[in-house]
């Protein structure tokens, strides 16, 4: 068995401690069953995601700290800080070596480099599923195109964890059950 974990559960669960994942692991480390796979997509996902996040509250605190010089608080009171996109940057890059620690502990990390570029040009402008009608989805036909050339085989069951809706779940087991594999 291979469970392939999307984005979205990593970025509920930035360390990848959380005892869901906790669970998964040890039974993926004791059972010899499972296999986890956290594609190299999703890894530079999850880490500009991360990023993202971080200098949203970066700004925040530069903005919490614009106030208290309006009440009249000393400099040498306040916490020193660089600029929101800088120090986004310095956690992003702290956090990009502490995921791929844990993913290279507990996880295979297959990358997209096999992917032609010409492959996700085709299905983006036929339109084909994951892709939208504005085009957007390339980010999700990327993992769908991993999952489906280097995870997915006929000799093992894949599950793809996502916290996507349900509709969207039924519509790519649809489409992963209509595909032929190999």
């Amino acid at each position: 068995m291979k469970v392939v974990l999307d984005t979205n559960v990593v970025f509920n669960d930035w360390e990848l401690r959380k005892p869901s994942f906790q669970l998964l692991s040890k039974y993926a480390r004791l059972s010899g069953a499972a296999s986890i796979i956290v594609l190299e997509i999703v890894f530079l996902e999850a880490v500009a995601n991360y990023e993202e996040q971080v200098r949203q509250q970066f700004e925040a605190a530069a903005r919490a700290k614009a106030r208290l010089n309006g009440f009249g608080v000393s400099e040498a009171l306040q916490p020193t800080m660089k600029s929101p996109a800088e120090s986004a940057e310095v956690a992003a890059r702290d956090y990009s070596t502490r995921l791929r620690k844990r993913i290279d502990e507990t996880a295979a990390s297959p990358d997209h480099k096999e992917i032609a570029h010409q492959d996700l040009l085709n299905r983006c402008f036929s339109k084909r599923k994951p892709f939208r009608e504005s085009g957007k989805g390339y980010r999700d036909t990327l993992i769908w195109e991993v999952l489906m050339r280097q995870v997915a085989s006929n000799e093992d069951i894949t599950y793809l964890v996502t916290r996507e809706s349900q509709r969207l779940r039924r519509r790519k087991r649809k489409e992963l059950a209509s595909r032929p594999l190999g």
